[in-house]
């Protein structure tokens, strides 16, 4: 895959996941009219857990399934691949619903004030175990690298989810619960679909050993991946339990409208990345490909953040009640939180094809008991900007620790020049946007497009250059061997 494919494997699946998590965001006018804004709340937090426990269901299974697929299926073996990757999934996620139903609903109870908790942590597990499973029998499209097909997977489901929801609140009116049934039926429909598609051309398998090797790659990732979530929900649990529901109303629109920027460019570049790299570890100049992926990456931060920050200034008063007014401040916030986590995916990645995936584990739970201790200790005095300050924060070290780490485990270069110059206009674009927060939409929006224009024109001479002065990028076929460079 040369880089031109790369980029189009890229548009591709930002197309895919536009599409998949558009569906989340076209749910928010329909959440925010159709419950009140402590029933909101209470929604985001159970939501936000949702995410949590996919994280604890899949184990890194879904990152095993990259790394693994090109070797199983030269061996003939992929279906036995597929099927102890799922199982290991399926039966992780039986164990983590009796966890939670045993250890953690009184927590769950004073949290939310509801009678209903018990019910709500049922269908909660429910939807965690049926997306997991959705989301992972998808990715071996991403594996093969068919991003088309994963696209079509995502955009089916979104449909499903859209459907289903406005049947839940509109008609049937079901209220929070009818919102995490209507969760259970769509990935749960999907995960038999595309399992049927997917299973009957590969066949079904299960090996002990290769369970077992399975979970040593995977279960540093699904800990890191883990300790990462909580890190960017810990301002979800402690808002509901030291402020009140309504401050994670708030809270948790700005947060969705920030997320915007790692739907629309984080995620897609490290859905592309991975296999990229994972197939390309023989080739002589990866080290120089490298260098320019990642200053593609901050360009293409840049300019995202302003696109996602000016759409949020308008839709926002658009879809919300007045009382949502605090939540596009919260976005600006957030949004450096945003850029950080592709830093930690580009070192993760790294770490990944040196086969450090524990190293990449021990720096985010250190990130995470920093995080947890700053929002213990912000939130209280401060509220929602006190979590925004904290996930920040956070993830700044994260993203910072991990792509050194990963650099100097899986050697490459780096081009200053374009990086100094990006991170300059990324503060500048930022602290404008702050100060521009509470005037009118005119000077806003001048200043922005401003800078937006500005911005494409440095990106684009800071990628002209780095490609002059780079190696020859035509494409190089990569040799069989998959270790990892030696360090130089």
């Amino acid at each position: 895959m040369s880089l031109r494919q790369f980029g189009a494997s890229t548009a591709i699946y930002a197309a895919a996941n536009v599409g998949g998590r558009a569906a989340s965001f076209l749910l928010i006018p329909l959440y925010v009219r159709a419950l009140s804004m402590t029933e909101y709340g209470c929604l985001a937090t159970l939501l936000f857990t949702v995410q949590v426990l996919l994280t604890l269901v899949d184990l890194g299974m879904r990152t095993g399934l990259l790394r693994f697929t090109m070797e199983y299926r030269d061996k003939q073996r992929i279906g036995e691949l597929l099927g102890t990757s799922s199982l290991v999934s399926l039966l992780s996620g039986l164990v983590v619903t009796i966890i939670l139903l045993a250890f953690l609903r009184p927590y769950f109870r004073n949290l939310l004030r509801t009678g209903l908790v018990s019910w709500y942590m049922v269908l909660v597990c429910v939807a965690a175990l049926a997306q997991s499973l959705s989301l992972h029998v998808i990715s071996y499209f991403r594996a093969l690298n068919q991003p088309a097909v994963f696209m079509v997977a995502h955009l089916m489901t979104a449909m499903l989810l859209l459907v289903a929801n406005y049947l839940a609140l509109r008609v049937l009116r079901g209220g929070v619960a009818g919102v995490l049934v209507a969760h259970c039926v769509t990935y749960s429909v999907a995960a038999v679909l595309v399992s049927c598609m997917v299973f009957s051309g590969t066949g079904i398998a299960w090996s002990r050993s290769l369970a077992a090797k399975l979970l040593r790659f995977g279960f540093p990732l699904g800990a890191s991946a883990f300790a990462q979530i909580i890190m960017g929900g810990a301002g979800f649990y402690l808002l509901g339990y030291f402020v009140g529901l309504d401050a994670v109303a708030v809270y948790s629109l700005g947060y969705k409208f920030a997320q915007i920027l790692g739907i629309v460019v984080i995620l897609p570049f490290q859905l592309a990345l991975q296999p990229y790299v994972f197939s390309h570890l023989g080739c002589p100049d990866l080290e120089r490909r490298l260098s320019r992926l990642l200053t593609f990456l901050l360009w293409i931060t840049v300019i995202g953040s302003l696109i996602v920050l000016a759409g949020s200034r308008i839709i926002i008063p658009l879809i919300a009640p007045p009382e949502y007014s605090g939540a596009f401040v919260a976005a600006i916030w957030l949004v450096p939180a945003m850029g950080f986590i592709g830093l930690y995916y580009f070192g993760a990645t790294l770490l990944s094809a040196a086969q450090k995936t524990l190293t990449s584990g021990l720096a985010v739970g250190a990130c995470l008991v920093l995080s947890i201790l700053l929002n213990g200790a912000l939130i209280p005095q401060f509220g929602w900007q006190g979590a925004a300050c904290a996930l920040v924060a956070s993830y700044v070290v994260l993203g910072i620790t991990t792509f050194t780490l990963g650099r100097r485990a899986f050697p490459m270069v780096i081009e200053w020049k374009g990086l100094a110059v990006g991170a300059c206009l990324f503060l500048t674009a930022l602290l404008l946007n702050l100060t521009l927060s509470d005037e009118g939409a005119t000077l806003y929006f001048v200043v922005n497009i401003a800078i937006l224009l500005a911005g494409s024109g440095l990106s684009y001479l800071a990628l002209s250059c780095g490609k002059r002065a780079s190696l020859d990028m035509r494409p190089v076929e990569p040799s069989i061997s998959l270790a990892p460079p030696v360090a130089k």
